[in-house]
């Protein structure tokens, strides 16, 4: 089944999600912020992109 979403919109939000898990697990692993920072980072990109889709 296809989403209803453009598909570019659709690769973004998939991103966030991951990212957002991916960010969690380190946070819960008590990484350092060296590696914490870049995926806040790329996180911040992704809401960046949806908003820029979304308008």
């Amino acid at each position: 089944m296809e989403p209803a979403a453009p598909p570019d919109l659709v690769a973004a939000v998939r991103s966030l999600a991951n990212r957002s898990e991916e960010l969690g697990m380190v946070f819960l692993a008590d990484k350092p912020d060296s590696i914490q920072n870049p995926l806040r980072q790329d996180l911040d990109a992704d809401v960046a992109t949806i908003d820029r889709l979304c308008k």
